[in-house]
């Protein structure tokens, strides 16, 4: 559990208790004022007095977890003040957006002709919710500044939890979003689906639906869900990057898929295209297969087209090593090179080709999972996605203290620079920053 533990010292009547017996006591705590959705456990414990081996054990690893959050606090509070001593490659770090107490997460951008810059999130009470809705920045300063601030996919009763989009060249916004309804009916989420639902119970349990824009994203159409009939898989999930807009008109949409060919076990990074400007889909190749799980599964597959028209594709992957994993396509999506464990160690990736040539990498880092402190990292290519040079990895924050953070997103400014966008969150409020910096 995240949060904050200790022993407390209760002040009850003295003609409630008897000196050497046992007494049970129930203890009531309210919510704040402030966050109405946040809530508190007492844990069951007995003979707190008695000093056994057990118990002291227990009060040592919290008292070396407390110590252990009061060093990556001192790391985060030194590594902001003294910023110009350490690499940051002239790293500016602003927020952007915050509301209240409300869950934010993750931010993904979309380039317009007309200039300016969308960026989607998903807002609800909590990171886990069934009232997550996607909602829309708008930056007409490149950047600079954001407002606007507006729900663009918003279905009753449907968690939906990232929305990805990309401008056609004849104007067309195409914005997948990913939703997952996995939850009960006390509106607790369902972590062991997997053993007792049916997959593809229905098309609006666990998917992806298209909304589009004619009007720069001022308004959009009505869902479109993706229907996975046909597909050897039930489930998607996803996407967790934009769609690639290729040379004959085509749409490329990455994905995760479950349940590949029957196999409960196997979630694989799976490549769907549309020919009619996301109206309809339908399934192209599979990029990473993982019959039985043994590799960890292939999960947020982040895409980029480079200028010699290759497809890379990054993916998230639960095994212990949390890497990325890479692949990539040099038929347009059709066929892809064996997937291969990169250096990089986090989750998800986020891929752009600089002006240089350079492929960027960056991902998120968290705390317990992939390193301490958490933050944003970034990673170069510089042979088209075959190799990273993980020894010149750029750490653009090191001063997220705890675990849900991260999922960034990156462009290449006007003038060189590189606009990183992702959440974090501090004093029990989420924000979505940005860093600007120098590749």
């Amino acid at each position: 559990m995240n949060g904050q533990s200790g022993i407390y010292r209760l002040r009850v009547p003295a003609s409630r208790i008897t000196a050497g017996e046992p007494v049970t006591l129930k203890v009531e705590m309210l919510p704040f004022e402030r966050w109405k959705n946040g809530w508190f456990m007492v844990k069951h414990r007995k003979d707190v007095l008695a000093a056994d081996s057990a118990a002291m054990a227990s009060e040592i690893r919290q008292l070396q977890r407390d110590v252990r959050w009061l060093q990556e606090s001192l790391y985060a509070l030194a590594s902001s003040e003294y910023s110009k001593l350490l690499d940051t490659r002239g790293a500016e770090h602003r927020v952007i957006h915050t509301n209240g107490y409300r869950h934010l997460h993750p931010a993904d951008l979309i380039a317009l002709q007309n200039g300016d810059l969308l960026l989607t999130a998903r807002e609800a009470t909590e990171h886990i919710s069934r009232d997550g809705d996607v909602i829309m920045l708008r930056s007409k300063d490149g950047g600079m500044t954001w407002g606007d601030r507006r729900v663009v996919a918003a279905v009753k009763d449907m968690d939906e939890r990232e929305g990805c989009g990309v401008q056609l060249r004849d104007g067309t916004i195409v914005m997948g979003v990913y939703f997952n309804n996995l939850y009960k009916e006390d509106g607790e989420y369902d972590w062991g689906f997997r053993d007792h639902r049916v997959f593809y119970e229905n098309k609006k349990t666990l998917g992806a639906y298209i909304t589009t824009s004619s009007d720069n994203g001022h308004t959009w159409s009505a869902p479109n869900f993706i229907e996975t009939k046909g597909m050897p898989f039930t489930d998607l999930e996803g996407p967790a990057d934009a769609p690639v807009e290729l040379p004959d008109g085509s749409i490329l949409l990455p994905m995760m898929a479950y349940n590949v060919r029957g196999d409960v076990k196997n979630m694989a990074g799976v490549m769907l295209r549309s020919a009619d400007k996301g109206k309809t889909w339908q399934y192209l190749s599979t990029m990473a297969d993982d019959p039985g799980g043994k590799l960890g599964n292939f999960a947020e597959p982040g895409l980029v087209r480079t200028k010699s028209g290759r497809l890379i594709v990054a993916m998230r992957n639960h095994a212990p090593e949390n890497a990325i994993w890479t692949t990539y396509s040099d038929d347009d999506g059709k066929t892809w090179a064996p997937v291969k464990r990169s250096p990089m160690i986090g989750h998800p990736a986020d891929l752009i080709q600089l002006a240089d040539g350079r492929i960027l990498c960056t991902y998120g880092v968290r705390t317990n999972r992939h390193a301490d402190p958490a933050g944003i990292r970034a990673t170069f290519s510089e042979d088209n996605g075959e190799t990273w040079k993980i020894a010149d990895e750029v750490i653009l924050r090191r001063d997220f203290l705890n675990f849900d953070i991260g999922y960034p997103e990156s462009r290449q400014m006007a003038d060189g620079r590189i606009m990183t966008v992702y959440y974090f969150n501090l004093f029990g409020r989420y924000f979505l920053g940005q860093t600007i910096w120098k590749p």
